[in-house]
């Protein structure tokens, strides 16, 4: 694996059914959650090191949630928007099982 930066827009956060199919192997009937994110072309600059600024960005993409590692944030000056990352090495996003449930409110719960 190749450790890479980059910086990119957070659109949506999907929920998906993995088809239950042997296609699938061990993955297959779980639930996993999906980031669409849109990249901003920084050319691998490390905003935690450097001034890292963008005005581009490129094409949306689909990835698992799990590969974002943190939040930063952002700002537009000058006619661009600087990326501010403060997160080092101490503050990376971790994953941790849970066994909390999903559910959903009926139109009763919904309405009081």
């Amino acid at each position: 694996m190749i450790h890479t930066i980059f910086y990119g827009k957070l659109e949506q956060i999907l929920e998906y059914k993995i088809p239950d199919s042997q296609f699938w192997g061990i993955l297959r009937g779980k639930i996993t959650l999906l980031a669409v994110i849109t990249p901003c072309v920084t050319n691998g600059k490390d905003a935690t090191k450097q001034l890292t600024t963008y005005t581009e960005t490129t094409t949306q993409i689909v990835t698992n949630l799990q590969t974002v590692e943190c939040v930063v944030g952002r700002v537009l000056t000058r006619n661009r928007w600087g990326i501010i990352d403060r997160s080092g090495n101490s503050s990376r996003t971790k994953f941790i099982p849970s066994n909390i449930c999903s559910f959903s409110l009926s139109e009763d719960e919904l309405s009081e």
